[in-house]
């Protein structure tokens, strides 16, 4: 056993074999502090056993998962739910506009980590980046929302500057209907006071082209 414990009152160290604390003068029971440092030994120990069984459970469930992962069977069905799973996010990716690039190149890039040999989906992700690419040299990248309604930093940003009392701005929502020469196009509504202090509802399309927001509708 340890020769310094801390003492039960005060808790500063002091010698097992001392009759009182230095400190607080309390009397130093010696059995009382033996019993202590067999109940901390016997926590530590059970905690041992404890990780030593998550260990060996964890290494052998790990072993027979690979040996599953091994089979034929498996192998099958992982390339048939693949399959699946590829057709079903293809005929996502067929309904969405062309002028979506961000949509689709991350679709492709999906399909392509699904198939890795399919050269169609391979072109499809490179002609997507390529576009994502040099609209972003024309028109700057895309903006952050600042909610999960999809409103663009910077729309945030005019709408402060331009309504006439932002403070009762309320349930504004944009959704991206993709880039022109303009820049990135958002459609949003929202609701706020107008100049006779009225309530009302707005509904704008905005550009954003390189941190600028123009309205365009």
């Amino acid at each position: 056993m340890k020769k310094l414990v801390k003492c039960r009152v005060c808790k500063k160290k002091i010698s097992i074999n001392a009759d009182n604390c230095p400190s607080c003068g309390e009397p130093v029971d010696k059995e009382y502090y033996v019993a202590e440092s067999k109940k901390g030994n016997n926590i530590i120990v059970a905690f041992g056993v404890i990780f030593g069984l998550y260990y060996f459970a964890t290494m052998a469930i790990d072993r027979e998962n690979r040996k599953i992962k091994n089979t034929p069977e498996y192998k099958l069905e992982e390339k048939n739910r693949k399959i699946k799973e590829s057709e079903e996010l293809y005929l996502k990716i067929k309904k969405i506009p062309a002028s979506y690039i961000y949509l689709n190149m991350n679709g492709y890039n999906k399909l392509t980590k699904l198939n890795p040999e399919n050269n169609v989906f391979q072109n499809k992700l490179k002609e997507y980046r390529n576009k994502v690419s040099n609209m972003e040299m024309e028109i700057g990248a895309p903006s952050k929302m600042v909610n999960m309604d999809g409103v663009p930093v910077e729309i945030a940003i005019y709408w402060n500057h331009h309504l006439k009392d932002p403070s009762s701005l309320d349930d504004e929502k944009c959704s991206n209907v993709g880039y022109s020469s303009k820049g990135w196009m958002y459609e949003c509504t929202y609701r706020a006071k107008n100049s006779f202090g009225a309530l009302v509802l707005g509904s704008n399309t905005y550009a954003i082209k390189k941190d600028v927001v123009t309205r365009t509708r």
